[in-house]
């Protein structure tokens, strides 16, 4: 007897499980904690649980007893699942997966190509999406949409509130299928944000509010001091933007030089795209897409950890765009 599937879309699915869960492919299992004091006495923690994997018993996390764990391959299943049951076109999609050395973390990627709008300064930007997941804390489990502009490469970020995006601590109230099933909504999803990417385009901005948006994006103190002083136009009017770099140079820390990066590509694309908030939002999107810091030795699933880190800083300084022009 020959069965037949009821999703149009179990063919590139099926391949895909056929090609297995790379790096992933482990069970987490939880243990009890005990341990042995001075005087040789056990005591239990039953508060307290360990999860390690189950190919090499190596500790994944210590966590309270309601912390529910999802294991990479549960993760990795439900975005297949969902895709399988979309409504999607699946032609010459590409799956990637990443894992961390220790197992901790793990982030399964989806470039869906024959899902595209056209951006408005002529680019096309595909439909991408993002399921990560950690047992060490850095991030909860998350489930988001965003596109790919071809052009550039810069990974759109779509705004909080859309119906692409699900985001949980690993609590009882975690159910990752809710979580997958708003991938069926992600074309007009896209559609959505090119509208808001249009309005944006055509919404003029001035030098001291990008830069405010910069700031807050890279959560760099002394430039938003700077441009927060009365002064500022002035200063930027006579003696240009080098008194701004120079105030953020003679700084410390990381963000100083995510500040710099921003402050540096917004002069390409307001030269390219003019003075308006897509200019911005790019921006912005090339820094969380491309940026780099010092250690550039770092893996691939800790460099896309930062990337993420990054994304959601964009999503935040979103916040900071005129609020009609999301509506």
């Amino acid at each position: 007897m020959n069965l037949v599937s009821l999703y149009k879309n179990s063919t590139p699915i099926n391949v895909l499980r056929d090609s297995g869960y790379s790096n992933a492919n482990f069970d987490i299992l939880s243990s009890r904690l005990r341990y042995t004091d001075q005087d040789a006495m056990s005591h239990d923690l039953p508060d307290k649980k360990a999860l390690f994997r189950s190919d090499n018993g190596e500790l994944l996390g210590v966590h309270g007893k309601n912390y529910k764990a999802v294991s990479h391959k549960e993760m990795i299943d439900s975005a297949r699942n969902v895709l399988e049951r979309s409504d999607l076109d699946l032609a010459d999609m590409k799956e990637s997966i990443q894992v961390n050395d220790s197992g901790t973390m793990c982030y399964v990627q989806h470039d869906i190509p024959s899902h595209k709008v056209e951006t408005p300064d002529g680019d096309t930007s595909a439909l991408q999406l993002l399921h990560i997941n950690s047992t060490n804390g850095v991030w909860p489990y998350q489930a988001s949409v965003g596109s790919l502009q071809s052009a550039c490469l810069n990974k759109q970020v779509f705004l909080k509130g859309t119906a692409g995006i699900y985001k949980r601590r690993h609590t009882n109230s975690l159910d990752i299928d809710s979580g997958a099933r708003m991938i069926n909504n992600t074309v007009n999803v896209l559609v959505h944000e090119n509208e808001v990417w249009c309005q944006w385009a055509g919404s003029k901005t001035s030098q001291k509010t990008a830069m405010n948006i910069f700031a807050e994006a890279s959560n760099c103190k002394p430039a938003k001091e700077f441009i927060n002083n009365p002064d500022f136009s002035r200063i930027i009017s006579e003696q240009g933007m080098g008194e701004l770099f120079e105030a953020v140079e003679n700084s410390k820390g990381r963000t100083n030089t995510s500040f710099m990066y921003l402050a540096t590509r917004w002069k390409g694309y307001k030269n390219t795209l003019g003075h308006n908030y897509w200019a911005v939002y790019n921006t912005l999107t090339d820094w969380s897409t491309h940026f780099i810091d010092s250690n550039r030795n770092k893996a691939a699933v800790d460099i896309n950890t930062k990337y993420i880190q990054r994304t959601e800083s964009v999503r935040k300084a979103l916040d900071y765009f005129p609020t009609q022009l999301a509506a």
